[in-house]
C-alpha cells in the first residue's frame, strides 16, 4: 500500500449506472443492457436493485466474454462463469461500475483546487514546484523521504544525493530558496565514513534520521533557537541501521525495522548516556520474525498493537504499551489457503513378477504395458513380496523410457538423462504383484515435489487436482505440518513435532492408476497492511490477503472486526473473509461468491453449525437462522512457558514434574480445549443439564476446572485452544502439579 506522506486526502468515487434489460437462465448467464455498456473482459461491477433473479442482488461480478456492445457473459469475482440455469426469472436491475474520475479533498472534506499545485505522477512521484535544482533537474532523482519539522517541509535521499536533507523556508513549504536568514531554506549532507542512504525521517522534539548504517539526531547548535542555516547540528546516536521502510512514531518513541528485516527496534532517549538508544523489541521472541518483516503498521486503539506482515504471509502483532512495560508478540494464521505453486504428480503402475517378459536382467528393463512415463519422471518401487534383486523400496528412482511399454530405473536424474540404469540381478521365482508409484513412496510415506522449498513444521494443506483420484490417508481442508527430508522430498505430520509427541506422521494409502496432479497449499498470505484511524472506539487494520479459491489465486482487501463486540456471542465475528446475515429467519445464506467451492465455518444464532460448502455463492443451513456469520475457520492456540512451581531444594526447572489438573479463569468465553500438547486436548464443557437444548449457550465468566492428562516430563507446558468460531479470553491459568527432587 502506498502512502502520500505530505498531506491528507480522501477519494470520492463516482459511479456509472446502467439499466439491465435481461439476464438469461443459462450456463453461463448472459447479461443484456439497455444501452452500450462499454465494458471489456475482466472488468468488475456490481448488480443492484434486482427484481426477479434476486440471487444476483447486491453482489460483485466480473465481465466474461463480450459478444456485443450490449451483452456479456457473467462471471463471479474469481473469473469463473456463473450458471444461472436454476435462478429465478430476471425482471429488472441495475449495473453499477466504477468511473475512473476522482475528486481530491482535504482532511476537512473540502474539495481541493489543484491548479496551483505541482505536477504529481503516480509512477515516479515527481515534485515539480521546487526551487532547489538538486531535487528536480534530472529524471529519477527525487526524494524518497519526507516529513514536517519546525514549520519546514523536509526532504531526503535522492539517487544522486542519498545522504542529503533539504529543508524548505520556514512556513513556506514550496520554497526551497537558500540563504543565510533564519527562515531561509537549507540543505545538509550527513558526513560519515561510508555511504549511509537515509531511510526515514521522524519528527519529535528533534528530527530523527534513520540511515542504512546508523541513526542520527538533527538539532540546533544551541537549545534555545530553532533550526536555521547558521544553527544546525547532526550527531550520530547508534549504529544499527534501518531497512527501506518508513519508521512509526508511537507516543514519544520511534519504532523502526532493522536493516536485516528481522528485528523491530525502539529509538528512545536514554538519560544515563544522554543519547538515543535502539533496543531490540524481538529479543524475547525472535522466532516470531525469523522469516523477516515485509511491512508494519500501528493500531493505537484499542490495545496499542504494532502489526507486522511477514515475508511468508503470516500476520504478527506486537502489543506495545511502553508505560506499562508490556512488549508481547503474537502470531495470526489467517484462515483460507494460498497456492505454493508446488505439486506432486502421481499414479500407480502394477505388474506381475516373475516372467522374463516382465523383467529382463540382461537389459535391466521392466515391461509395463502403456506405462505413460517419460525419462526423468520420479517413481518408487514397491513389492508385496519377493522383491526384484537390485532394487530398494525405500528410495526414489528416475525413469529411463525405453519405449511405450518398457522402462529402466536410474538412481539420479543425471543417470536417467545419460541412460545409466540400475543393475537388476535377480528375478523372484514366486509370483507376486509389484508396483511403481510415481511421485510418492508408500513404504516411507514420502512425497516428491521438485525444489519444494518447504521448512520443518510449516503448515501445509493438500488439494487433490481431481477429487476422485485423491490420495487416501490425506484429507483436504486439514492442517498438516511439514517434515522435510531434502529439497525434493517431505513427509506430513498431524501435529507440530515435540520431544514428547507420539505422532508418527501421515500414512499414504491408495494411489490412483490415473496420472493426477496434486496441489500443495499453505495458509492464506497477508501481502500488505495499513491502519486507518476512525472516530469510533477502535482503529481499523486493513489487509491485502492472497488466497487460492476455486482453482485460482485471488487477492482480497479485508479488515479486522472490532475487538469489543459486546457481551452476546451472536455478535462475535470469529471467522476470516466472512459475511454476516441479519434479518428474517432463513436457511439459505447468499452472497458468498468470493468463497465459491470452499468449505467454511458457520455460527448461527450464537451456536456452532456444521461446516458448509459454498455452491453458487450460497450455503444451506440445517435450521433457520436470524444472525449468521460464515467464513473461514482459524484456530487460536496459547502455549505457556515452562512451568516454574519451585521445589524442596530450589527451582523446578530441569526436574521431572507432572501437572494433574488446571483451573482456567475465563472472561466472556464459550468453547475451550486444554492439554499438555495438541494431540491430547480435553474439551471443557459449558452446557449443563439446566440449559434448554434448543437455545445457544450463554457466554461464561469465571473459573473452570479441567482434567489434565499429562505425563511425567521436565517441561510442564499447558496448551489452550479454540477451534470454533466463538470467543475465548483466558485471564489466568492455575496448574496443580508435583515436582520430583533428585
Amino acid at each position: 500500500m502506498t502512502e502520500l506522506n505530505t498531506g491528507t486526502f480522501t477519494v470520492g468515487e463516482l459511479q456509472n449506472k446502467i439499466t439491465i434489460s435481461g439476464v438469461t437462465k443459462a450456463d453461463p448467464g448472459v447479461v443484456t443492457t439497455s444501452a452500450a455498456h462499454g465494458l471489456i473482459a475482466g472488468d468488475s461491477f456490481d448488480i443492484t436493485d434486482v427484481v426477479g433473479m434476486t440471487q444476483l442482488n447486491g453482489n460483485s461480478f466480473k465481465v466474461g466474454t463480450v459478444p456485443s456492445t450490449t451483452t456479456f457473459n457473467l462471471q463471479n469475482g474469481n473469473g469463473i462463469n456463473i450458471d444461472t440455469s436454476d435462478y429465478t426469472t430476471f425482471v429488472s436491475g441495475t449495473l453499477t461500475g466504477p468511473d475512473q474520475h476522482f475528486q481530491l479533498q482535504d482532511s476537512t472534506g473540502t474539495d481541493l483546487n489543484t491548479s496551483s499545485f505541482g505536477t504529481f505522477s503516480g509512477s515516479t512521484g515527481t515534485v515539480t514546484k521546487l526551487n532547489n535544482p538538486l531535487l528536480n533537474t534530472s529524471t529519477d532523482n527525487y526524494p524518497s523521504c519526507v516529513t514536517f519539522f519546525e514549520q519546514r517541509l523536509v526532504f531526503a535521499n535522492t539517487n544522486n544525493n542519498p545522504q542529503t536533507l533539504w529543508f524548505s523556508q520556514s512556513g513556506d513549504y514550496e520554497n526551497f530558496t537558500e540563504g543565510t536568514d533564519s527562515d531561509d531554506a537549507m540543505n545538509f549532507t550527513i558526513a560519515s565514513n561510508k555511504v549511509n542512504a537515509i531511510r526515514y525521517l521522524a519528527a519529535s522534539r528533534s528530527l530523527l534520521v534513520g540511515t542504512v548504517g546508523a541513526e542520527f539526531l538533527v538539532t540546533g547548535s544551541d537549545s534555545v533557537n530553532g533550526l536555521s542555516p547558521t544553527n544546525i547540528n547532526i550527531r550520530k546516536q547508534s549504529a544499527y541501521g534501518a531497512a527501506n521502510k518508513d519508521a512509526i512514531s508511537v507516543g514519544n518513541l520511534v519504532l523502526f525495522l532493522h536493516r536485516a528485516k528481522r528485528k523491530i527496534r525502539e529509538l528512545t532517549y536514554n538519560y544515563d548516556s544522554d543519547n538515543y538508544i535502539a533496543p531490540d523489541l524481538t529479543v524475547l521472541a525472535d522466532h516470531v520474525t525469523e522469516s523477516l518483516v515485509n511491512e508494519f503498521a500501528y493500531q493505537q486503539e484499542p490495545a496499542s498493537i504494532l502489526w507486522v506482515a511477514r515475508t511468508d504471509g503470516v500476520l504478527a502483532g506486537l502489543t506495545y504499551q511502553r508505560t506499562e512495560n508490556v512488549i508481547a508478540w503474537h502470531r495470526h494464521i489467517i484462515g483460507g489457503y494460498a497456492d505454493t505453486g508446488k505439486t506432486t504428480i502421481s499414479k500407480s503402475l502394477a505388474f506381475t513378477v516373475p516372467g522374463d517378459a516382465t523383467v529382463n536382467l540382461t537389459n535391466d528393463t521392466i515391461a509395463i504395458n502403456s506405462h505413460g512415463l517419460s525419462t526423468g519422471d520420479v517413481v518408487s518401487y514397491y513389492a508385496e513380496a519377493n522383491a526384484i534383486g537390485g532394487l530398494s523400496q525405500g528410495i526414489f528412482y528416475f525413469i529411463i523410457r525405453a519405449d511405450a511399454n518398457t522402462v529402466k530405473l536410474a538412481l539420479t536424474s543425471t543417470d536417467a538423462t545419460a541412460g545409466t540404469a540400475v543393475d537388476l540381478d535377480f528375478i523372484p521365482t514366486t509370483s507376486s504383484t509389484h508396483y511403481l508409484y510415481q511421485g510418492v513412496n508408500i513404504r516411507t510415506n514420502t512425497f516428491y515435489s521438485t525444489s519444494h522449498g518447504f521448512g520443518d513444521d510449516q503448515q501445509i494443506y493438500y488439494s487433490p487436482g481431481v477429487t476422485a483420484n485423491a490420495f487416501t490417508g490425506v484429507s483436504s481442508n486439514q492442517t498438516y505440518y511439514m517434515s522435510t527430508i531434502n529439497e525434493n522430498q517431505f513427509q506430513l505430520n498431524n501435529t507440530l513435532r515435540s520431544p514428547y509427541s507420539t505422532n508418527t506422521g501421515v500414512s499414504i494409502g491408495t494411489v490412483s492408476t490415473t496420472a493426477t496432479t496434486h496441489n500443495w497449499l499453505t495458509h492464506a498470505k497477508v501481502k500488505s497492511i495499513a491502519t486507518i484511524p476512525t472516530e469510533n472506539a477502535e482503529d481499523e487494520l486493513y489487509m491485502v490477503v492472497e488466497r487460492y479459491i476455486n482453482g485460482a489465486t485471488v487477492n482480497y482487501v479485508e479488515y479486522l472486526t472490532p475487538f469489543d463486540y459486546g457481551n452476546n456471542q451472536d455478535d462475535g465475528f470469529f471467522v476470516d473473509s466472512g459475511l454476516t446475515y441479519s434479518g428474517d429467519k432463513t436457511k439459505t445464506i447468499s452472497g458468498l461468491h468470493h468463497l465459491e467451492g470452499e468449505t467454511i465455518n458457520v455460527l448461527s444464532n450464537g451456536a456452532t453449525h456444521t461446516d458448509e460448502e459454498v455452491v453458487a455463492g450460497n450455503i444451506t443451513l440445517d435450521a433457520f437462522g436470524e444472525t449468521v456469520h460464515a467464513g473461514y475457520n482459524y484456530q487460536s492456540i496459547l502455549q505457556t512457558m515452562r512451568i516454574e512451581s519451585g521445589s524442596q531444594d530450589g527451582t523446578a526447572q530441569g526436574k521431572i514434574k507432572r501437572i494433574h489438573g488446571v483451573t482456567v479463569r475465563l472472561n466472556n468465553t464459550l468453547g475451550c480445549e486444554i492439554g499438555p500438547d495438541l494431540e491430547n486436548m480435553e474439551i471443557i464443557p459449558f452446557r449443563d443439564s439446566s440449559m434448554p437444548m434448543a437455545a445457544s449457550i450463554p457466554l461464561f465468566t469465571g473459573d473452570k476446572d479441567a482434567e489434565f492428562r499429562d505425563d511425567y516430563n521436565k517441561e510442564g507446558f499447558v496448551f489452550v485452544r479454540q477451534k470454533q468460531p466463538l470467543p475465548l479470553t483466558v485471564t489466568a491459568l492455575f496448574p496443580r502439579l508435583n515436582t520430583f527432587d533428585g
